[in-house]
């Protein structure tokens, strides 16, 4: 009798595994998406704005390097730095193809994003001075 129980219940587990399949065959033909469409990751957006950030930095170094190197003092030092960062944004949209939809949340987030943090400014800072002093003073 335990036998008889036992495939019945392991005949109605099996039904019960390709019922559980053909609904989420279903399920996944009911989700597919339209090619063009866009598949939006908390994670991707993350990595994203942290590869802009690194390159953020990278430039206000070597921007900060630069201008140190011609000699320029004053507020066209800081001129220089905001160029330099909506400069960096060319980068970012060529490696987007254009479509910064895809990649970043909104416009601003490639545009503006860390362009005021105290670690760009003081980094620009920094090598300005440091290049600065370097050639120009010592």
């Amino acid at each position: 009798m335990s036998q008889r129980r036992a495939l019945q219940a392991s005949s109605s587990a099996v039904v019960d595994a390709k019922r559980a399949s053909k609904q989420q065959q279903l399920q996944l033909e009911r989700q597919k998406l339209d090619p063009h469409s866009v598949i939006l990751s908390p994670q991707h957006f993350k990595n994203n704005l942290g590869v802009a950030y690194f390159l953020r930095i990278y430039m206000t170094i070597v921007a900060g390097s630069a201008v140190g190197i011609l000699g320029v003092e004053g507020w066209g030092g800081f001129a220089a730095y905001l160029i330099s960062q909506l400069l960096c944004t060319v980068p970012i949209l060529v490696k987007c193809g254009g479509n910064y939809k895809q990649f970043f949340p909104s416009w601003d987030k490639v545009y503006l994003e860390h362009i005021f943090s105290s670690t760009a400014i003081l980094s620009y800072i920094l090598f300005w001075m440091i290049f600065y002093n370097v050639c120009h003073v010592f």
